[in-house]
This record gives C-alpha cells, structure tokens and sequence, in this order.
C-alpha cells in the first residue's frame, strides 16, 4: 500500500476542486474562476454578457444591468459556452433585437429581413437617416443628423423601408395621403390646395436630377420637353400624379431661364420640400451665368400693431411648408 506524504492531497486539492480552471480560496473555501469560467467548481464554461433587457430599475436613472448572461433573455448552454436566445434576439449574448421578416411571395415561403424591402438599421443609425423634409445627400441617403447615444443605440433594430413600402416589416405599401379636400383651411390657415413646385434652369448641354421625399430620379437632359420631364418624374416611386408647365419649349433655357412648374394631383396640402441637383455634365455656359436653382415662394406675414408705444419694432412672421416662425 502506498501512501501519499502528509500534505500532498492538500497542495492537490485546489486544483483538482477547481477543474484546473481556476484557484481555491481556502479562506472562504470558494474556488475563483478564471475569465471564462463558472459554477462552483469552474467546470462550467461562460456563456457572453451583455445589458440585462428585463431587469428592473436598481437605482435612480439606473437600469438594465451590465454584465447579466445571455442578456437575460437567452438559455446559456454551459458545455459550449452559448447562448440560445429567445425569439427576436440574437448576437452573442442576445443583445440585439432583431429586424422582423416578412414574406417576398404571395405564398409566403420565402422570408426575409424587412420583407426584403428595406433596411435593417439601429437607433444609432437611424437617427441620422431622414427621407422627409430635408435634402443634405450623403452616400445614397438624404440625412438630417440626430445623434442618439443611449444604451440601446446599438442594440434596437428596426426596419427602414425603402418607398413605397410601410409597417414594421416593410410587407405594406403604403397609400397617396394628402390634406382632405372637405376641409377649407388647415391647421395653419392655408386654404386645401394641390401643391406647386417650381425650379428654374438655363445650361447649354448636360442633365440634372430632382429629388423628392427622398427618392431621386432619372437624368433630366437640359434639352427635354415637357411629356419628357412629366414621363421622368412620375417614374419616381414618391409620385404618382402630377401636371408639368414650362416657359419654353425645353426645360433648360439658352440664356433666359425656363421655368418649370409642378402641380402635384394626388398629393395635396403642404408637402416635404425638394431640391434639383446638377450632374457634373451640366453646361450652364453664358461665362458661368447659368442657373438651376429651385423657386422658394412663402409668405411674410406683418400684424397689425395698434395702441403701442411709438418705440415698438413691430415684427414679422414667415410661413414656409405650413409652419409659421414665432
């Protein structure tokens, strides 16, 4: 029978107790895992961590714990060190919220994120995409920056359809919508009417684009007529209906500016501003005097200032797109 010396089973056991994946503590007589490593004996393996999405508030403006497995909505599978996340999430630790799918066919077989019409994007990303009122161009996308750093900037998701689609998975189109016609005024006091928009050109060669809720057509050659400017715009999935007016025979006049009109026949009210971009074959010639520009018309409201000191500055208001300045 062998024995083994006094002693050598206790420089064993803190290993041995501890999987060899970490250290016995023999004050507390509790083994401390290595990074990677958990249970009682480090036997298990650690599956990622990620902000707690269901924990409740554990101190004033404080929320979402760090550091909580699978991010508290996932089964960690200790043997692999994974994590099996409930429906809708997914990343490592379960720290993303997924974009929905929807289905690409009529029959609904195929499935794909955003229905396959639009884009999956987070609240970080989304917050600089703008396809409304304003037109700043910048890698295909007309953005208005809104920076959102919060904690879930990088872990919502959510579609961003492409138009005309809508709903939360991008499975709908969505329908014209425009100001009743029943209703004489607006909000703002403006009487119900079909929108009109109007830009003028003059250039000697080339093309140009128009941009309109956040969709950009075709090129326009400087030299189109007015069923080829309407056949080029109404190819655009943000209209529909419109009628189209010029100045001149073309849409580009040679040293005089044509202008050109718009009228909008199924979109009516107040609508997002656009803006018409020159490509860089755009010739406007006449030693730079060309122009292509669009034509803002507002209006410049003036109260009537009755029973004031004579020192009153008075003011004015401007009304643009349906808003009205202080």
């Amino acid at each position: 029978l062998l024995l083994s010396p006094p002693g050598a089973l206790s420089q064993r056991r803190p290993k041995t107790m501890c999987s060899y994946n970490g250290i016995f503590n023999s004050t507390n007589k509790r083994c401390q895992c290595a990074t990677g490593w958990s249970g009682a004996l480090c036997n298990q393996k650690a599956c990622p961590k990620g902000r707690d999405w269901l924990s409740a508030p554990h101190g004033h403006h404080l929320a979402h714990k760090r550091d909580a497995e699978c991010s508290g909505v996932g089964v960690c599978d200790n043997e692999f060190g994974t994590c099996t996340c409930k429906t809708g999430f997914g990343g490592a630790a379960c720290e993303k919220m997924l974009c929905p799918v929807g289905a690409t066919n009529s029959t609904g077989e195929v499935l794909k994120t955003c229905s396959g019409h639009g884009r999956c994007m987070t609240l970080r990303e989304m917050g600089g995409a703008w396809t409304g009122n304003d037109n700043l161009d910048f890698g295909g996308l007309l953005l208005k920056p809104r920076d959102y750093n919060l904690w879930d900037a990088d872990q919502i998701q959510g579609c961003v359809c492409d138009p005309p689609y809508t709903g939360h998975n991008c499975s709908l189109k969505a329908c014209p919508y425009g100001d009743d016609f029943s209703v004489v005024e607006d909000k703002y006091g403006i009487r119900t009417h079909n929108e009109v928009m109007r830009w003028e050109c003059s250039a000697t060669s080339g093309s140009f684009r128009f941009s309109f809720r956040g969709v950009t057509s075709a090129e326009i050659p400087y030299d189109a007529p007015t069923s080829r400017v309407k056949y080029i715009l109404e190819k655009m999935t943000s209209i529909s209906s419109i009628s189209v007016s010029m100045t001149s025979s073309t849409v580009c006049g040679n040293g005089v500016p044509t202008t050109t009109t718009i009228t909008f026949l199924d979109q009516v009210g107040e609508l997002p501003a656009a803006k018409v971009t020159p490509q860089d074959n755009l010739d406007v010639g006449n030693g730079g005097a060309g122009i292509l520009n669009m034509i803002t018309r507002f209006v410049l409201k003036c109260p009537m200032i009755q029973d004031l000191p004579r020192f009153h500055p008075g003011g004015i208001h401007l009304k643009y797109d349906g808003e009205l300045t202080r």
